[in-house]
């Protein structure tokens, strides 16, 4: 029964993970980083362009980390689990918010001005294949090896991977922030 209980809990977590990973996809491109996209005021700014924007997501994370919060501290709490478990979760939340919304612009840097249809499938594409890594890393190392960490483990890897992944992609978008003609 104790195996039963393990799997049982890490069934539920990852479940519900995959969930909330899910609804973020939506909610990523309505939030406060593309409105000031459209703003002058951030093209003049006398700073590098990517500081520029990486300050403009740094108001991503105090929402996208109380959603984590709020989401996985009942949830592991109802599960059984402890505050590791709890940090893995928020930690690798936060990580598929970053990716998300580096994907969000990669979307709109190339492909504003396409038909809404297929920009929310190539939206949908290129985000499926930005988390490809880290899933597969983790299910590698946690679901095939077996490494200790089980579900966890996995979304902690999954999480490391995705953050050079996001950082590199905000990167190669860099100059996106010094061509004062982008439009929206």
């Amino acid at each position: 029964t104790l195996f039963r209980s393990v799997l049982w809990r890490s069934a539920g977590l990852l479940t519900l993970f995959g969930l909330s990973v899910y609804l973020q996809i939506f909610s990523t491109g309505q939030n406060r980083i593309s409105q000031e996209l459209g703003k002058p005021f951030l093209y003049l700014v006398p700073e590098p362009a990517f500081a520029k924007l990486l300050q403009c997501l740094r108001a991503l994370l105090p929402s996208a980390g109380m959603e984590a919060v709020v989401t996985f501290v009942p949830v592991c709490l109802l599960l059984g689990l402890g505050p590791g478990s709890i940090l893995a979760c928020v930690f690798s939340r936060l990580t598929y918010a970053l990716l998300f919304q580096s994907g969000d612009l990669l979307v709109e840097r190339f492909w504003s001005g396409a038909n809404k249809t297929l920009l929310m499938v190539l939206y949908l594409v290129i985000l499926l294949l930005l988390t490809l890594p880290g899933v597969i890393v983790g299910t590698l190392l946690f679901g095939y090896f077996r490494l200790p960490g089980g579900a966890v483990g996995g979304l902690i890897a999954a999480g490391i991977v995705n953050l050079p992944v996001a950082l590199l992609l905000l990167y190669s978008l860099r100059n996106m922030l010094e061509d004062t003609e982008y439009t929206r």
